[in-house]
Parts: structure tokens; sequence; C-alpha cells
């Protein structure tokens, strides 16, 4: 004999009348109280708590720091470019691991006008008055843009005696504009 499965009934009102009921026939019942389900808005979605979303960070960082304790290293790095004296020009550097290179991402905030080319290299040294030699060239800065692959490994930039540094012009090459240092590992 088969069994008869169950079937819906309409949403509404008990048999007897005492309470709002499922589709089943059944009461609904949250926490002991009659529970009303609302049109979904909203007004009545929940909304992640503190707790939550210190979880969910603790979480993300385990999963980062197990990533690189599993010898994955740090893939990215982001260098704010700060504003040299007489210049109102800032922006970062974001340094992308690309197996033996690294993509050099530039992006300043104030760009030079007229489109003007702005040489950028990676210097040895800090930054400040007396950089150090030229490292790496750099595509220049053009409307606050660049991008560039270099011939070096990230970790290699991360030995504490590299910076990114913009120039303001050929012309004036050297004027320094911004300048970051890659930090150490």
């Amino acid at each position: 004999m088969c069994a008869t499965p169950k079937q819906p009934a309409k949403r509404g009102v008990s048999d007897d009348g005492a309470h709002e009921t499922s589709g089943y026939n059944e009461p609904l019942y949250y926490n002991g109280t009659i529970r009303r389900e609302a049109p979904v808005s909203a007004e009545n979605v929940p909304r992640p708590t503190t707790r939550d979303l210190l979880l969910a960070g603790v979480f993300l960082g385990l999963a980062l720091g197990l990533g690189a304790a599993c010898g994955q290293g740090q893939t990215s790095l982001v260098v704010p470019l700060l504003a040299l004296p007489d210049s109102n020009q800032t922006g970062t550097a974001t340094l992308v691991a690309q197996g033996d290179k690294t993509e050099v991402v530039i992006k300043l905030a104030s760009p030079a006008p007229g489109g003007e080319h702005q040489p950028a290299h990676i210097h040895f040294g800090a930054c400040g008055p007396r950089l150090g030699q030229v490292h790496y060239a750099l595509t220049d800065v053009v409307d606050g843009a660049s991008t560039t692959l270099v011939d070096v490994k990230l970790e290699a930039l991360r030995d504490g005696n590299s910076n990114v540094n913009v120039h303001k012009s050929y012309p004036e090459i050297k004027l320094y504009k911004a300048c970051g240092n890659i930090p150490t590992k």
C-alpha cells in the first residue's frame, strides 16, 4: 500500500481557527511564538552583526596566512606614493608578482597637465633628496597612469633598498614629484 504524500493545504488559519498555518496546515512557530512571514524587502533582511564581520575577518586572515605559510608568498604589494616638496602628486604603485617578473602599476591622483610624459623608475635607496641610481626604468606616467613588466621577482625588490619614483618631466628630470619606499619582507 502506497502512502499518499501530504498535500499542501492553502496557507491561512488552522482548521480550529486558533493559529496561522503553513501550507501543510501546521502552525508557524518561532521561539514559541507565532511567526508571521513578511514579504522579503530591504527592511526585513537580516544584517550582519559585528560578531559576523569579525568572524569573517578571522577566517579571511587564516586563509591568507595559510596561503603564505604554504609557500605561496605575497603576490602583490601596494606602495603609497607621497608628494615631494613643491608637488601635489600622490598615488600608488601596485607591484604584482608575475612569476620571475613584477608588474608595476602606477596611479597618480593628480596627473601632470596636458598629458605630459613623466619618467618613472625604481631607484636604489630611500626616498629623499639623494635618491640612488636607477635600478629599473618604468613606462612613462601619462595622464596619471603607467604599467610596466619589470624583469625581477617581487621578493627581490623587497630588500629595503628600493623605491618607486615619478619625475616631473624629461626636461626637468631632476625634479621629483612623488616617491614611495618599497617595504621589506
